[in-house]
């Protein structure tokens, strides 16, 4: 049943876009990277397939999490992999903020730096995901 849903609903969007008269711009804002591609690769995919164009946007570096490696490898080691999957994707962009993981704050400079990115790629639809209140 659930395949069937996932199906008619691919299906659907597919058929959608297809009709549209433009290419789309697309931006899929996340919390730290890796999130964009672990749970919403697959869509990207498909949107950069139809010839729309597609931005992820990680709004921390990623710095946080690992039993061995400092922030600064891991932020760079992070970012790596976010380009690598900006080419494996067909991603026409992959920003990423400076902001240090479970240290993003709700504030009025974190929010007017996601709007101008999003007002400068000239987003058409923008996905993201649910956020709790404390930090990221």
């Amino acid at each position: 049943m659930i395949r069937l849903f996932l199906f008619a609903a691919l299906f659907l969007l597919h058929t959608a876009l297809s009709v549209a008269q433009k290419n789309l711009k697309i931006m899929i804002i996340f919390a730290h990277p890796d999130e964009g591609e672990k749970y919403t690769g697959g869509i990207a995919a498909l949107y950069t397939k139809m010839g729309h164009q597609v931005k992820f946007m990680s709004l921390t570096n990623g710095d946080a999490g690992h039993y061995a490696m400092n922030r600064v490898e891991l932020t760079k080691m992070r970012y790596q992999e976010a380009m690598e999957s900006k080419r494996i994707l067909a991603l026409d962009a992959y920003e990423v903020l400076d902001y240090h993981d479970k240290y993003l704050k709700n504030t009025k400079e974190a929010q007017e730096k996601v709007i101008k990115s999003i007002q400068d790629w000239q987003a058409d639809v923008v996905f993201t995901y649910y956020l709790r209140k404390e930090g990221i």
